[in-house]
């Protein structure tokens, strides 16, 4: 690099000015802005609709989203880092901290977000759909994994944690935004939750008409995040509130406890073994030498018959003749062992 003459008064020989720098400043500053605010200005558009973060947070108004790549954002989606690949149902089955949290036990289901369905009010808050204003429902969209899971077997899990013969509610919570519906996403789910809701209605199960409804899928508007896994974040709230609000109560009543945590479609049912298999397993082994008499019957007054006597319930013990056992006195001997209970002057010795 060649020194140039400064015009400056003193005549300092200065290295010359380089102009590259302020160039790749501003490209680094262009390119750290970019990535800081692309996610709040929709350029995940640009990185197709397959972008995990993208899906995740993309309106549910794309209608079903088959085989969706899901980001691991839950600990129940597999290793970290892992993709599943997912399909989508919707259901409303009364106050959605419930059929959350329910949903999120099934085995093969990846994620479950509580949301408002149905309505008209876009945008709707919590306070405007718990006071029934809006049309919206309570409502949870499932993403689930169909080679662990079927659809039908959701259906199947979906009847087992609702009433669905309340055409007012769910439980406690009353009001047409907590009724049950299904919402299904194509004409496969259509024919699957029709066929699934006669089905119900003609096993006998309940004794009132299935009032669930059919809707097809329009749009749907996540609830706020305070309500997202709220059993998990307020579990001591979720617990009072589901045990006050009569849910389980009904559905042991009608399912039995047995099938709540059990997989959908793998119902347990118990038989109660008779009497001669119950006192065979009941009755403890006799010890050696005990011959089991059944206790003698009454006697009426009439019956002059001397009552049979039982037989002894153990073998008698041998006498044991105290006298034949050796004395023992307490001498004094300074050679005996010192005992840590008596000291050296005393102990014990057999004679």
């Amino acid at each position: 690099m060649n020194d140039i003459k400064n015009n400056s008064p003193v005549g300092l020989d200065v290295a010359p000015v380089q102009t590259g720098y302020k160039k790749r400043y501003f490209l680094k500053g262009v390119a750290i802005a970019f990535l800081a605010f692309a996610p709040f200005l929709g350029i995940c558009d640009l990185l197709g609709s397959e972008n995990p973060l993208w899906v995740a947070r993309k309106d549910a108004s794309l209608g079903i989203v088959k085989n969706t790549t899901i980001a691991n954002q839950k600990g129940n989606m597999g290793e970290k880092g892992a993709s599943v690949k997912t399909e989508i149902a919707t259901f409303a089955g009364g106050c959605f901290w419930c059929t959350e949290a329910d949903f999120e036990k099934l085995p093969g289901v990846v994620r479950v977000i509580s949301g408002y369905k149905g309505g008209q009010k876009e945008n709707p808050t919590y306070q405007e759909v718990s006071a029934g204003k809006t049309g919206h429902v309570e409502a949870v969209r499932v993403y689930y994994d169909p080679s662990k899971v079927t659809y039908a077997e959701l259906l199947d899990f979906f009847w087992r944690h609702i009433d669905p013969t309340d055409p007012g509610g769910q439980f406690v919570d009353r009001g047409s935004q907590y009724r049950s519906v299904i919402f299904y996403h194509d004409e496969a789910q259509k024919n699957l939750a029709e066929k699934s809701k006669e089905d119900l209605g003609k096993s006998g199960k309940f004794d009132k008409p299935i009032v669930t409804e059919v809707i097809k899928f329009a749009k749907f508007y996540e609830a706020e995040e305070y309500h997202q896994d709220y059993y998990k974040k307020n579990p001591l709230r979720y617990k009072y509130y589901r045990h006050g609000s009569g849910r389980d109560q009904f559905l042991d009543e009608i399912w039995g406890k047995v099938t709540k945590s059990s997989k959908a479609g793998n119902e347990r049912t118990y038989k109660k073994p008779d009497d001669a298999t119950l006192k065979k397993i009941l009755t403890p082994p006799s010890p050696p030498g005990y011959s089991q008499t059944p206790a003698p019957q009454s006697q009426s007054a009439d019956d002059k018959s001397p009552a049979p006597s039982p037989d002894p319930p153990y073998p008698p013990s041998p006498a044991i003749n105290f006298s034949e056992l050796p004395p023992r006195e307490f001498v004094n001997s300074s050679s005996a062992p010192s005992s840590p209970d008596t000291g050296p002057e005393f102990h014990m010795a057999h004679q």
